[in-house]
């Protein structure tokens, strides 16, 4: 573990006043939509470019899975991973350190591009798509289609297990009905 005399004594005096000065700023680039704007104004200090790399990159997670929570609750819950993570970002901004968030700060310390914002999409959907297969296996919706055909059979053959009783009433009773008549014409011949 190092000793905060140690940290200072690694930083040039340029870097120590931008850390001084510019510490409540850079942790309030963890209000997740101050972030951008941080980072567009303030480009003379290293510190706060450092931390509104990180909270932007946190604010876009936090925003994409706001946006998939609506669709699936599971999402919504995770954001407050998200909210957590931006809390010890800030935490560690206002202390004047130059804190890296575990696999967030590995794709924004050299700033962004489009192609970045690519990547990110593009592992995203494939992670959202290997959960939602998962959640949703592909002989699922075969299986309920089956089910639900196999149910609309048995109605059908109940259906008609019914009008064929209903049909053979009718005909004993047509049948009953005949053998009276004969039964009564019978009766008169004689």
């Amino acid at each position: 573990m190092t000793n905060k005399s140690d940290e200072v004594d690694n930083f040039d005096d340029a870097k120590l006043k931008d850390l001084v000065e510019n510490k409540d700023v850079a942790a309030a680039s963890y209000f997740l939509i101050l972030s951008p704007i941080l980072l567009l104004t303030r480009k003379d200090s290293d510190f706060i470019q450092h931390h509104s790399r990180q909270a932007l990159a946190l604010f876009l997670i936090f925003m994409f899975l706001w946006f998939l929570g609506t669709f699936y609750i599971f999402f919504a819950w995770t954001t407050i991973g998200v909210f957590f993570v931006a809390l010890v970002g800030f935490t560690q901004a206002i202390n004047g350190k130059y804190y890296e968030i575990p696999y967030i700060y590995e794709y924004v310390k050299d700033g962004y591009s489009i192609e970045l914002f690519l990547n990110i999409f593009k592992k995203s959907f494939a992670g959202l798509k290997e959960i939602i297969t998962g959640l949703f296996p592909k002989n699922s919706f075969q299986k309920t289609k089956q089910v639900t055909e196999g149910v609309d059979n048995s109605r059908k053959i109940n259906e008609t297990k019914e009008s064929e009783k209903m049909l053979e009433n009718k005909l004993e009773k047509k049948i009953e009905r005949l053998e009276k008549r004969i039964i009564e014409l019978e009766n008169k011949n004689k």
